[in-house]
């Protein structure tokens, strides 16, 4: 059974229905788009979107000479990511190598790139532990933008932290977690994956 927890928050009914509305259009859901915010706050350590406060009574940089009134101001959102099926994005994390890791960003940027979609991510929903083959599916592989170690999917800290060390990745502690050490010599070129191959260091394994 995965590792979850049940997380309730109350939201205007109205706005949920909207919103799952237009995630449904996306191909996706709120579940899990709720998950793949808080895998970017987990990689990003911080909130993944600009948050500030929008003074309506001082006119928008972008407004200046257009004649717009800021109470009428329609900001356009950024373009919908590309959400990439669980079973193709775990298919990546499980050929990463033993002793490598990569990030969220390098696997997304991978399929931006495969696909030709300014952004993609992952749908987070209904991860399975082992591969087609019965391998366990490395999630532990898969650390934070500058090589922190604070959880990965299905493992906590300290599991994650015990795999790596076990696989020859130096790791110190760091904050309430751990860091792997000169962490871009760890790093696994996602974008060496090529026709269900890995060409990396002679590897090759299908």
């Amino acid at each position: 059974m995965a590792n979850t927890s049940l997380l309730q928050v109350r939201v205007d009914a109205a706005d949920r229905e909207k919103a799952s509305e237009i995630l449904e259009s996306l191909g996706t859901n709120l579940s899990a788009a709720v998950n793949m915010m808080i895998k970017q706050i987990i990689i990003t350590e911080g909130i993944p979107f600009e948050v500030r406060k929008v003074n309506s009574t001082t006119p928008h940089k972008k407004q200046i000479n257009t004649g717009v009134d800021p109470e009428n101001l329609i900001v356009i959102p950024a373009v919908p990511a590309r959400v990439i099926p669980a079973i193709e994005y775990t298919n990546v994390i499980s050929r990463i190598p033993e002793g490598k890791v990569a990030r969220y960003d390098d696997i997304n940027r991978y399929f931006a790139e495969k696909y030709h979609a300014e952004r993609a991510e992952a749908d987070y929903s209904g991860w399975p532990r082992y591969d087609n083959e019965g391998k366990e599916i490395p999630y532990w592989r898969i650390v934070g933008t500058r090589g922190t170690v604070s959880g990965s999917h299905r493992y906590k800290a300290a599991e994650q932290y015990e795999r790596l060390l076990s696989e020859g990745v130096e790791l110190v502690p760091y904050k309430k977690s751990y860091r792997i050490v000169d962490y871009k010599k760890y790093l696994f070129d996602v974008s060496k994956i090529q026709k269900g191959k890995i060409v990396d260091d002679g590897i090759g394994r299908k």
